[in-house]
């Protein structure tokens, strides 16, 4: 419904009516080769299943096409193999199993240094089943779970259940075919998958963008997570997995950015006309500083990532809301 005074249009007003909303397919264009493009995406058997997040090329069997993998913000992942004559066929369960439920990005990277391109995963609307008011403290930001509503179904309180029931039933949930966090998968050639993420320490809380790079200079591939949530929740850190060397990672962001602003601090939401504890404020609405920053300096937004190569062999990180 268009609203004429606002001059906006009114959408599902919760999550669970959003998922009756229609689905916008996803849209493969061809290249012509001419410098002009055709859609072809039915015929290349890639329209997908909506709310499409991120995509990756990969030849992921090693038969010389390029695959693709597209991940689903609201369901699973999903591997499409080039059959090389302009068609795709989902191997997800076949190749990878499992996938992320709720997905937002993927990048390749050989973080073994095996000479093999892995996939790293990462999953965001998984951690979206904390509310508002909920303590950010008790997150175990490393830790998977089997279900949407992870830690709240510990508890026996059967309100808990019953919303996972619901929420399952609505957004389709297939547990068979999903789990709840990121997911890397180590490539074991021959078009065989490891997922790995729970024992390299590749599970972390509410990531976004990625960025894939080694910026410490050690020869190995690091990762950087644009991670948080939008007001009114409560501050949470990006991430930075460096590799150690061994196959696992280690975040060390607090590290590379020691200025984070403190999770308790207060700013200003011009969008919102209230002071706002959550402090995680776009970077264009912020009025006050924090004793975590120096007076009048911007907070760093935490949306996406950008790596450019600004000086010879140094990586550098834009981030950006």
């Amino acid at each position: 419904t268009y609203e004429p005074i606002g001059r906006y249009y009114t959408g599902a007003s919760t999550l669970l009516q959003l998922f009756d909303s229609e689905i916008e397919r996803n849209v493969f264009y061809r290249n012509n080769g001419d410098g002009t493009f055709s859609v072809a995406t039915a015929e290349a058997g890639l329209e997908g299943v909506g709310w499409g997040g991120d995509s990756a090329a990969l030849d992921y069997d090693e038969d010389g096409d390029q695959d693709l993998l597209v991940t689903n913000m609201f369901g699973g992942s999903v591997l499409y193999r080039n059959d090389g004559k302009g068609r795709f066929e989902d191997v997800t369960e076949a190749t990878l199993g499992r996938t992320p439920w709720g997905a937002v990005a993927a990048r390749l990277l050989d973080y073994d240094g095996d000479g093999r391109l892995d996939l790293y995963v990462v999953d965001m609307h998984s951690d979206m089943w904390t509310g508002f008011d909920y303590d950010l403290s008790r997150v175990e930001p490393e830790r998977k779970y089997e279900k949407f509503f992870g830690p709240y179904l510990e508890d026996p309180d059967f309100r808990a259940q019953k919303r996972e029931e619901v929420f399952a039933e609505k957004a389709r949930i297939r547990y068979e075919r999903t789990f709840f966090g990121n997911g890397l998968y180590r490539n074991l050639g021959g078009g065989r998958f490891e997922e790995v993420s729970g024992k390299t320490g590749a599970e972390t809380f509410w990531p976004w963008g990625m960025g894939v790079g080694d910026f410490d200079n050690d020869g190995f591939e690091d990762v950087f997570l644009a991670s948080g949530m939008g007001y009114p929740w409560e501050f949470w850190p990006n991430a930075y997995l460096g590799n150690n060397g061994d196959g696992t990672f280690t975040n060390r962001a607090k590290e590379a950015w020691p200025a984070t602003p403190r999770r308790r601090a207060t700013c200003w939401c011009a969008a919102r006309r209230r002071r706002a504890r959550p402090a995680r404020c776009s970077a264009s609405s912020i009025r006050a500083s924090t004793s975590a920053r120096p007076p009048r300096r911007r907070w760093p937004a935490s949306w996406s990532i950008l790596s450019t190569r600004m000086r010879p062999a140094v990586l550098d990180l834009y981030v950006f809301q």
